[in-house]
């Protein structure tokens, strides 16, 4: 139905109740439809940010302890070296050293499996290239052990010589692991 404004020109469809409730359940209903949605979008968005947090709270705790244990683990390498290399050290000190380093072993060896398992897999490679430098200090301070006990002293200049440059050696994969880590947890950023 059609009704004549005072403007001859214009006609306007007018509604009646049923057509009018109709409308008005659409965009009621569109309206709902559209606030669930961008509802769910936002949980979306809020939950993948509340993973990234997690991920990298992880990481972050796995890499810091990696680093410590590293840290503790060369600390004790060292000083069996020292001990080792004492004219007065006796085989009860070296003994003794070696339990340290053996605990600061398993230690760092945990911490290593951690960054492996957290990743990313640039973090693991990089921790995975420190393990083996770690090893062959662990190693070669090992083999120094051995040779002391066969020749009843430690001071031992080949030995040394050999755990000085796996030492050196450790520094720039130690430096590589920190950048990779870095660049993981998106640190290089103010």
């Amino acid at each position: 139905m059609l009704v004549q404004l005072p403007c001859p020109a214009l006609y306007f469809p007018v509604m009646d109740g049923a057509t009018a409730a109709v409308i008005g359940a659409a965009i009621g209903a569109l309206g709902g439809v559209s606030g669930s949605w961008l509802t769910a979008l936002a949980q979306r968005s809020q939950r993948r940010d509340d993973e990234r947090r997690w991920r990298a709270d992880i990481r972050r705790e796995a890499y810091t302890d990696y680093i410590s244990t590293t840290k503790q683990l060369s600390a004790a390498q060292w000083r069996m070296a020292e001990c080792l290399w004492a004219q007065d050290s006796t085989p009860d000190q070296w003994r003794s050293a070696f339990r340290e380093v053996h605990d600061a072993w398993a230690a760092f060896s945990t911490a290593a499996a951690a960054v492996t398992v957290t990743g990313p897999s640039a973090v693991a490679h990089a921790a995975d290239a420190l393990r083996t430098a770690m090893s062959d200090i662990q190693n070669a301070t090992m083999d120094w052990l051995t040779g002391a006990h066969t020749a009843g002293h430690g001071r031992l200049e080949e030995s040394d010589v050999r755990f000085q440059a796996v030492a050196k050696a450790k520094q720039p994969l130690d430096k590589a692991f920190q950048a990779a880590a870095r660049a993981a947890l998106d640190t290089e950023h103010p």
